[in-house]
Order: C-alpha cells, then sequence, then structure tokens
C-alpha cells in the first residue's frame, strides 16, 4: 500500500479532503485566538492510531492560521516532515527548527534586512562549530551552542512579533526516544522562562512516558485531544471526495450502491482514513467481495502492517500473533498457556498495548461458559487481524479461515446457507466454513466485539470525564472531580462535571449545578460548554431570560456555533418572543443550512406570528435536512396540514400536475400538496404516469430534494391513515406511492432501513390496543405485489408489542435485536 503523505499533496487537495478532527481544528483554532493581545501559551498533542489523519490534520491547521488575517498577525507556524530521522538531540532539533524559520523568512522576502542577513551569518557560523576534547567538554560546548541558538530564536521573535507554533510529528519517538531528559528539561525550561516564543503542537500516536508521567519533562504541560476514525457519513463523504479529487465519477454511484457493505469496513478497518483508501480500491473492482483479486489487494498492505510488526518486542509479537489467529478474544491466562509465559508478563504487555492503541479490552456476557471475572482483550485493527493470518498462511485451507471469518461478520445464517448451495464451486467452501463457524456460540460472541468502538486510551482528565458522564458514572465523576479540587488541578474541568452531576443525575439540584457552573466559567471565563450548559440548566429551572444571557456568553466566544443559537431561540420560544426566537433560529441555519432542529423550529416560531408564507419553506428544509424521520416528525407533519389552507389551492395544485410543461419536480411537489390537503385518491392514474417518467430517468438526474419530501407526506399521511385521523382513508394507496418513492430513493437510502422507519414510526405513533394488525397485513401484501417482500422479524413487530404473550412475539423475542426494538418501543409510549 502506498504511503499516504499530506506534505506531497496540494493546498486544495489537502483542504477538500479534510475529514477527520474537524472539530479539533476548529477548537485549537479558537484557543489561539489572542485574548488582551495575549497569544495562548497551550500545548497540545493531537493522537490516534497510525493512518488516522494526524499529519493531514497539522497540514491543515498549518494552512488555516496562514489563512486567518487574525492568527497569522500573531503566529508563525513551522511545518516539520513526518519523520525527524537526523535528530537526535536538542542541538539538532533546534538546527532544524532555525533552518525552517529562515526558510519561511526568504520566502516572505524578509532575508534581506541587514538583522536577518546577520542573524543569518551567525547562525551558519555556529553551525560549523566542531565538538571535541573529552565528554564533558564535548557537552559544555554543545550546551553553550544550543543557548545561542535560543537566542537567535528570540531575536527573530523580536523583529517580527509572532510567536512560532512548532508542528511537530511523532512526539512520541522524538520526546521518548531521540531527546534525552537532559534536552527535553532544557527544552521546557526555555518555553517556560520565554512563554511568548514558542508553542508546541505536535503528534503522537498515544501518550507516552515523557508527557504523562510525574516527575517526566513535560508532565502535565499538554492537552491532548484524540482522533477516532471515520463515522457512518464521514466515511461516504471522504470516499467521495477522493473520487472527486481523482477524478474518477463513475466511483460515486458505486459509493451509493454499496453503502452497507462500506459501512461494514468503515467498522473493521476503525474508520482509519488510511485503510478506507484500500475500500476505495475494492470498489474500482466488479467482482465479488471474496476473491483472489481480494487476497492480493489485502497483500498490498504488507509495507504498512509490516512496519507495525517489526516496532514490536518479543513478548508482544507472541501476544499479536496469539490475538491475530484462532479466537478473535482471549484472556490472558489462555494466551499465557499458549505462548508459554507467565500470567504476570502477560498481562503487563497487555496493558502497555492496550495503551499504545494496538488491543483493547472487551467486555463479554458472563455464562456459556464464560466467568464474569474473566477479561479479554483483542486486536484494535481488525484488518491487520486479516493480513497476519494471510501472510501465515501457508495452504488453501488456511486462507479459508481469514475469509470465512469475515464472511460470520458481514453475512446472517440465512445468507451464509443461501451461499453454501452457490454455483461458485471456489466459494462454497469458504462459506460451508463460515456457516461451520456461526454456529460456535463461544467464536460469534467474541467476534462479534471487533464490531465495537475501540475505548479511548491515554485519556486526560477531559476525556475520562466525558466517558463517565455518557455512562452516567456520576458518583465515580465526583470522586475524580474531588481530587482533582484537592489537588488544585484543572479546577474549571472539575466544577463543570460536578455541575453536570447535579443537573443531570436523580435529584436534580440545579441551584448547586449553576453555583458550579458559576465557578467553572469564573476559572475561564471562555469557557464555552460551561456557558452553553448553564443556560441548559436555566432552561429547565423556567428562567429563560437567565438562559439567554448564558447562551449569548457562549455566542460571544464562538459566534459561529449553530447549536449555541439554536438554544437563544429555543428560550426565546419558551418565553414566547418569536420574532427574536426567529432572528437566532435563521443565525443557526446561515451557520449550518442543514440544521433540521432549527428548521423545524424556524417554522414553528413563523406559524405563531401567522407568517405563513415563510412556515412552509421553513418545514421543506428540516424535511429536505433531516438524515431520518423519528416519530416526532408527525408533529411537523400535523403543523403542516393546519395551516395548508394557506398556501395551497386545489385547483392550482391539480393544475400543476396535468401541465406538459411543468417540470418534474414542480409535479411531485404538487402532489405532496394534493396529499397534505387529502385530495390524493383519485388522481392515480396521473401520479402513476408522473411516477412512471421519473422512474425511467437515470440515477443522477433523479429530483432527489423532491422526492424527500414526498416520501416524508407519504409516510406519515400513511400512519394518519391507519390510525384514522387523515381526512382520507385507505392506507394502502399512500403506501403504495410510499414505496414507489423510497424505491426512487434507495441510492440515497438503504430501502429496508426506509420500510422498518415507516413500521416503527407507526408504532411509535399508535397505542398498543390501537395497532392496526389487519391494516398492516394489507399494506405488507400490497408491497408483496409490488416484489418486496419484508423479513418476518420486521412485520412481526406489530404482533410482539399487541400481544406480546402469542407464540410469534415469544419465538421472535429470543433473538436479543428483536426484544431490544420491542423494549425501546413500549418505553416510548
Amino acid at each position: 500500500m502506498f504511503k499516504y503523505d499530506p506534505l506531497q499533496k496540494s493546498n486544495d487537495e489537502i483542504e477538500s479532503t479534510f475529514i477527520i478532527g474537524k472539530k479539533y481544528l476548529e477548537d485549537i483554532l479558537n484557543r489561539l485566538e489572542p485574548k488582551d493581545g495575549s497569544t495562548s501559551n497551550q500545548c497540545i498533542i493531537i493522537s490516534g492510531n497510525r493512518g488516522i489523519g494526524k499529519s493531514h490534520f497539522l497540514r491543515m491547521l498549518y494552512l488555516r492560521i496562514l489563512k486567518n488575517n487574525l492568527l497569522k498577525q500573531y503566529y508563525s507556524p513551522i511545518l516539520y516532515p513526518e519523520e525527524l530521522f537526523s535528530v537526535n538531540s536538542l542541538y539538532h532539533l533546534l538546527v532544524v527548527t532555525i533552518k525552517r524559520i529562515f526558510d519561511q523568512i526568504k520566502k516572505s522576502g524578509g532575508i534581506n534586512s541587514q538583522e536577518t542577513k546577520k542573524l543569518k551569518k551567525e547562525f551558519d557560523d555556529l553551525c560549523k562549530v566542531r565538538f571535541s576534547g573529552k565528554k564533558e567538554e564535548k557537552d559544555n560546548k554543545r550546551i553553550e551552542i544550543e543557548n545561542k541558538f535560543f537566542n537567535i530564536i528570540n531575536k527573530l521573535y523580536s523583529y517580527n512579533g509572532k510567536k512560532y507554533i512548532l508542528l511537530l510529528e511523532n512526539l512520541q519517538q522524538l520526546f521518548g526516544n531521540q531527546l534525552s531528559q537532559r534536552d527535553l528539561k532544557r527544552l521546557r525550561g526555555y518555553m517556560q522562562e520565554n512563554p511568548d516564543t514558542i508553542l508546541i503542537i505536535g503528534s503522537a500516536v498515544a501518550i507516552f512516558d515523557a508527557v504523562e508521567n510525574y516527575g517526566e519533562p513535560f508532565y502535565n504541560f499538554f492537552i491532548w485531544r484524540k482522533l477516532t476514525g471515520v463515522n457512518q457519513n464521514e466515511v461516504i463523504d471522504f470516499l467521495k471526495k477522493q473520487a472527486s479529487v481523482r477524478n474518477d465519477p463513475e466511483i460515486i454511484n458505486k459509493i451509493d450502491n454499496y453503502k452497507s457493505e462500506i459501512e461494514v469496513f468503515r467498522i473493521l478497518t476503525g474508520g482509519n482514513p488510511r485503510l478506507i483508501l484500500f475500500i476505495y480500491d475494492l470498489l474500482k473492482e466488479k467482482d465479488e467481495l471474496f476473491t483472489n483479486d481480494i487476497l492480493k489487494k489485502i497483500t498490498e498492505l504488507t509495507p504498512y502492517f509490516k512496519d507495525k510488526t517489526e516496532k514490536l518486542s518479543g513478548v508482544q509479537k507472541l501476544i499479536i500473533g496469539e490475538l491475530c489467529c484462532g479466537m478473535p478474544a482471549k484472556t490472558p491466562s489462555e494466551i499465557a498457556n499458549n505462548v508459554n509465559k507467565s500470567v504476570g508478563v502477560i498481562s503487563e504487555t497487555l496493558k502497555r498495548l492496550k495503551t499504545e492503541g494496538k488491543l483493547r479490552k472487551v467486555d463479554l456476557k458472563s455464562g456459556q461458559n464464560i466467568k464474569s471475572s474473566e477479561t479479554f482483550y483483542n486486536i484494535s485493527d481488525y484488518f491487520y487481524r486479516i493480513w497476519y493470518q494471510i501472510r501465515q498462511s501457508v495452504s488453501v485451507e488456511d486462507n479459508l479461515s481469514w475469509m470465512a471469518e469475515l464472511a460470520v461478520l458481514l453475512l446472517d445464517k440465512e445468507q451464509l446457507q443461501e451461499r453454501t448451495e452457490s454455483k461458485n464451486l471456489k466459494l462454497r467452501p469458504v462459506y460451508e466454513k463460515a456457516l461451520e463457524l456461526s454456529e460456535s456460540t463461544s467464536f460469534v460472541n467474541r467476534i462479534s466485539q471487533l464490531k465495537e468502538v475501540s475505548e479511548t486510551y491515554g485519556e486526560s482528565y477531559e476525556v475520562k470525564l466525558y466517558e463517565m458522564f455518557k455512562n452516567a458514572e456520576w458518583k465515580n465523576i465526583l470522586e475524580i472531580t474531588e481530587q482533582m479540587i484537592e489537588k488544585k488541578e484543572k479546577l474549571g474541568i472539575a466544577y463543570f462535571y460536578r455541575a453536570i452531576v447535579h443537573s443531570s443525575n436523580e435529584k436534580r439540584d440545579y441551584q448547586k449545578s449553576i453555583k458550579l457552573f458559576k465557578k467553572a466559567v469564573e476559572i475561564r471565563d471562555d469557557y464555552l460548554e460551561a456557558w452553553n450548559n448553564m443556560g441548559n440548566v436555566y432552561v429547565e429551572m423556567g428562567k429563560y431570560k437567565d438562559a439567554i444571557e448564558s447562551y449569548k456568553k457562549a455566542v460571544e466566544i464562538r459566534y459561529d456555533w449553530p447549536d449555541a443559537w439554536f438554544n437563544v431561540g429555543y428560550a426565546y420560544t419558551e418565553m414566547g418572543k418569536y420574532k427574536d426566537a426567529i432572528e437566532s433560529y435563521k443565525k443557526a441555519v446561515k451557520i449550518k443550512d442543514d440544521h433540521p432542529e432549527a428548521w423545524y423550529n424556524l417554522g414553528d416560531a413563523y406559524a405563531n406570528i401567522e407568517k405563513f408564507n415563510k412556515v412552509l419553506p421553513a418545514y421543506k428544509s428540516f424535511i429536505k435536512t433531516s438524515v431520518k424521520y423519528e416519530a416526532f416528525n408527525i408533529q411537523a407533519y400535523n403543523a403542516i396540514k393546519s395551516i395548508c389552507d394557506q398556501f395551497i389551492n386545489e385547483s392550482e395544485s391539480l393544475e400543476k400536475i396535468t401541465d406538459k410543461n411543468s417540470t418534474l419536480k414542480t409535479k411531485l411537489l404538487s402532489i405532496g400538496e394534493l396529499i397534505i390537503i387529502n385530495k390524493f385518491n383519485g388522481v392515480e392514474n396521473i401520479v402513476d404516469n408522473i411516477f412512471k417518467k421519473v422512474e425511467g430517468l437515470k440515477l443522477d438526474k433523479i429530483p432527489v430534494p423532491e422526492l424527500k419530501v414526498l416520501y416524508f407526506y407519504l409516510m406519515f399521511e400513511t400512519i394518519l391513515r391507519l390510525n384514522n385521523k387523515s381526512g382520507e382513508k385507505n392506507p394502502v394507496l399512500s403506501a403504495r406511492y410510499f414505496l414507489r418513492t423510497s424505491c426512487l430513493l434507495k441510492n440515497n437510502r438503504n430501502l429496508q432501513e426506509m420500510i422498518s422507519e415507516f413500521i416503527i414510526n407507526y408504532l411509535k405513533n399508535t397505542d398498543k390496543s390501537d395497532i392496526d394488525i389487519e391494516g398492516l397485513q394489507n399494506i405488507f401484501d400490497e408491497w408483496e405485489k409490488m416484489d418486496v417482500r419484508l423479513p418476518e422479524s420486521v412485520t412481526s413487530l406489530s404482533k410482539a408489542i399487541q400481544d406480546p404473550d402469542s407464540r410469534t412475539a415469544q419465538v421472535w423475542s429470543t433473538d436479543p435485536l428483536f426484544r431490544e426494538i420491542v423494549e425501546m418501543l413500549k418505553s416510548d409510549k
């Protein structure tokens, strides 16, 4: 696999393909903004696995600083190569740094000034000095030269008045191996004595001793930000941007067609962009997933994975080898027995590998021969496991193992059974082996953990507390923050999370929460999250004026934060000040035009002041920007219906759908208008002809935004008809066109997902006693006539909710996912 190097990419390509770390980039840029004329002194480390995008992030930060009119007046960013092989001391680091500073001055045309010329000559002369004599003499001479180098940096700073931001990569290597303790102490000492001169923003694969352990030179000197892999939406965006940059337009349709497969690979790779480029190559192939071509492509990853393997110690290699073969998750005892090492040695090494992000600890349910006291580990990077097995293969049977394992993750038992009957003789053994593995409860239980998001490692206080907050570990948060307060460490963060606990736990002591938020912002008046959350608590207390003051403090700190403007608008809405709310919601959507909640509330606010001509555009923007339609969205549909007579004329809508000169977009929107005003039944022949025209279009010509509006209307109209709450009857009719619309949108979303969305929304909006089993079955029968067969698990949901003791309900409730959905639907009622 090629080595991805952002330093070799154009600025346009860097910006157009930047995906990972956007929120951290904005956070760092905000931190760098001068406060009362003073620059930031906070050093930062961006961590993450190899290939996650750290180099890309630093290059992007470099470009953004240079493009920011304010920041470029105060800072001069210095970009270094990914590997500083020649740097093995502070002396060499200073030489490289000063050379890069002079290079920047030369590019800006400032090298000809008398002061700069004189300094450049002094620097060149110092670089020619050779160290001779005994070790002590050499060391003293080196220190003397280093001091002169520091003095040159100080003078360069005094000439241009800009702080130098050193954008250093692989700090774990530079600080952990290449620079001595003496070097690190001298560097930190200089930075503390000259806080306005140098700032370090670097990258590392994981936390390391020089910055983590008490007593180390850079202990408590950096804040950490961990990059994680791309999420489900970002991976699609990332691949499409790659297609655009590489001028591969034919790949874009493939990306849309294989979203579910891409999602599986995203999970397996941990969302690692460098490995997702491997997916891009797969998309260019037309063969099935399990072919010799894919086998060859995976071996292209050898340079990347081999580099990871060669840097492991002997015991680490033994552990990695064990976890790459056989059971995908093992206990320290199992590994120790297999490699003939003590459990103590294995346990310590496992902890180290987990800290470095190579392994992760997983929790398996007790029972099925698994004790609650047992701890399991597996490989963080599943593709590494596949690569390792391929490299260890000596026969066709060996290759079957990894391909079968991948098949277990990709396919369910029914799909595997179908494929064992395939005519493809080459692939049949793979599926037979996979079916055999899927029968092993222990194997499936362990391998399913590979789909879990990897744990955070090397966490800062902030990351640890955030994880505890997500898991509602209130007691643990209070214990840790109490220790922080006693040690006087990160007091702002400590008070912030204590405030969160008192506003979120069962007791809900809002007064105490407000006092703690105020302490947090007293310590750090630019604490964005504290101001915003204080506003949320004031809203809970009904103190909307105070809430607005808090939210406005947040937007003063970060004006381009759409959620804060949304919160301002919400507080104004609760006060009945709709005009003020409208202005706030407009600011939110101006910053982020795909903010569905802001568009919905904007439409609601317009309706309250009877500006009906502006209500529908806002609601339509809400419909178009929503990724999925949750149950509460039926409120939006009913809101549109309640004001439809203000902007819809039946005869005009009919004229538009029959007019030969009307565009298909206009016709689709007019169909939606007839649905809204309960005049849809009776125009099926006309609608059929319009749908046939849309269905005959090429993929890139289909009017997706208009279809999304129609999809929304038809889904909730069908639900209202099933519940006898619409002006028209016959839910089968609207359901028929709902399915046709869904089929047209299936390149944007999975058809199965859209149908499930309809069923779940119906169940959530219907009391258990009112579920119309017969009506639903009529809809399912209609869909089957249209050659769409639903899985029995989906069609059984309504029966299970209506009669949980029925045979259907009890049989399907043995499936944990089905049971979870049923419980979710019950709890939401």
